[in-house]
């Protein structure tokens, strides 16, 4: 599996850890519409990437996420591609994760 399609499951990440080690081809996670606030068990991740060498593109899309959460996906030096609209994040700290160039931000929706 490469690609895997999460969205509006009601999924968070605490629960994305624990399947991470059955796909380490995976390059595309869409989880998007989930009400995901915080981005828990990332530490985890962050010390096991190598459950998720090819990580390319995260979709977080229409969830609760701030800067402060998000940032937290820094250990993932791979991503090419993180799309966050719809999300509380007001202002993009210049701290992005390795790899992610400032056009890859996908924040086009504003917050109502």
């Amino acid at each position: 599996i490469k690609r895997l399609v999460l969205n509006a499951t009601g999924v968070d990440f605490s629960q994305i850890d624990l399947i991470k080690r059955a796909l380490p081809n995976l390059t595309d996670l869409h989880l998007a519409n989930n009400q995901i606030s915080t981005i828990s068990g990332v530490s985890t991740c962050g010390s096991g990437l190598e459950d998720w060498p090819r990580l390319e593109l995260i979709d977080l899309s229409d969830n609760q996420l701030s800067w402060d959460e998000v940032i937290k996906l820094a250990p993932f030096t791979n991503l090419q591609r993180l799309i966050l609209n719809g999300n509380h994040i007001r202002e993009i700290a210049l701290d992005l994760p390795s790899g992610i160039e400032p056009g890859a931000l996908d924040t086009t929706r504003e917050v109502p």
